[in-house]
């Protein structure tokens, strides 16, 4: 969306992928088993994991069941 350039985010403790005002687009902990989503506005996205009649302005927790990372070589 051009608002901020919160792609993507590596520590020690968690990865996140999009972010702002403390919310992140997706979220997992240091051991990939639990996570979070939220609409922020790197993406403008959805939250990625809800209940039916959720409010999509609030943060969503989850816990893994997998995983599937990718790479891509150019």
């Amino acid at each position: 969306t051009d608002k901020n350039e919160y792609i993507a985010l590596c520590d020690t403790g968690y990865i996140s992928f999009g972010g702002w005002d403390g919310k992140y687009g997706l979220y997992l902990d240091a051991n990939l088993m639990d996570g979070s989503s939220a609409r922020c506005s790197t993406f403008n996205n959805r939250v990625l994991c809800s209940s039916v009649g959720q409010d999509e302005s609030k943060t969503v927790d989850f816990e893994c069941v997998g995983i599937e990372v990718w790479g891509v070589n150019s």
